[in-house]
């Protein structure tokens, strides 16, 4: 009985001092990025005398979270582990469009938040694609926007999709300034698009 209490003591004191000799194990920390736009505002000397409402931008699922994604294959999408939007990608969006708008001169009244009354033009957005396509050794960054026109005298729909390519090499941080290059492309041809619209 003497030996047993010995030896479990001593398996004890195994035990305890082996545990402090481990270190926590430290699990990288997640780093957010943002998709950079064009913050700046354009004086407008004289805006054409129309008012457009700009519904909030909704996104296809997967794309509707903070999930930075992207594709080996045509048949797989993956999320990169430690890495994600700071914020969802149609947030940036829409500001980045609302700005546009602003800078645009094309309207005299623009409402990006909840609207009860009626503007002239309604402008609705949505990403259908947002994903980095990885080869070998090589990335192509894909961003697809459709965008419908609704003018609210007539009941007129006007639709189009904007998609966009831009080439890189694999990594979360390409990945970030790739989507703010097709944002930028983006809101550039979304404005001279709308230009040929608004009467």
């Amino acid at each position: 009985m003497k030996k047993l209490y010995i030896t479990s003591l001593g398996l004890i004191s195994m035990i305890v001092s082996s545990c402090g000799t481990f270190s926590p194990v430290k699990l990288p920390t997640t780093q957010k990025y943002v998709i950079d736009y064009n913050s700046s505002y354009v004086s407008c000397g004289t805006t054409k005398p129309n008012s457009i409402y700009l519904k909030p931008t909704t996104a296809n699922p997967p794309y509707n979270t903070t999930d930075m994604l992207y594709s080996s294959s045509s048949y797989s999408i993956n999320q990169y582990s430690y890495s994600v939007w700071a914020t969802s990608p149609s947030n940036y969006v829409q500001a980045a469009i609302n700005q546009s708008l602003h800078n645009s001169c094309l309207f005299n009244q623009i409402y990006s938040s909840e609207f009860n009354g009626k503007a002239a033009y309604q402008l609705n957005s949505k990403i259908i694609n947002l994903q980095q396509v990885l080869g070998d050794n090589t990335a192509t960054v894909n961003l697809t926007i459709n965008v419908e026109l609704v003018n609210n005298q007539t009941g007129a729909i006007i639709a189009r999709q904007f998609s966009y390519n831009w080439q890189t090499t694999p990594s979360p941080e390409n990945f970030a300034a790739g989507t703010s290059h097709n944002l930028a492309s983006f809101t550039k041809e979304l404005n001279q698009w709308l230009g040929k619209q608004i009467h």
